[in-house]
């Protein structure tokens, strides 16, 4: 009686560090689990700001192209109020070619509050010419 008894013990101590180890794999698939969803989850989020940022690219460089059609079309007229147009739009051709500029180069997260006069001053004028 007391062998089958040993047995017993000794069979419960085996299915318990097997119970044990299982855990530990279960576990570590999981974790890997986990460091792949969130290595997918940060190529979505690049894939994603590649995405903005050209659209961000594309968006400023029609506005620049915009803005030199016009900067063409008021060039020749000599009215106060042509030349004053004039300086806004070649202001605003500027502003919006060092911001794509430094978009372009990398530093826009890190400029963005520098080109915030820049941006105040685009949001009040228009980009349609009058």
């Amino acid at each position: 009686y007391m062998k089958w008894q040993g047995d017993i013990k000794d069979t419960y101590g085996l299915e318990t560090e097997i119970t044990g180890l299982m855990k530990e794999r279960y576990q570590a698939e999981l974790d890997m689990m986990k460091e792949l969803i969130d290595a997918k989850k940060e190529a979505l989020d690049a894939e994603k700001d590649l995405h903005d940022y050209q659209r961000s690219i594309s968006e400023k460089t029609k506005s620049i192209s915009t803005i030199q059609k016009q900067i063409a079309a008021y060039s020749g007229d000599t009215s106060e109020e042509g030349m004053a147009r004039l300086q806004k739009l070649q202001t605003r051709r500027i502003c919006w070619t060092g911001f794509t500029r430094s978009m372009r180069i990398g530093r826009w997260r890190r400029r963005r509050t520098s080109w915030g006069w820049c941006r105040r001053g685009l949001a009040s004028q228009t980009t349609t010419p009058h």
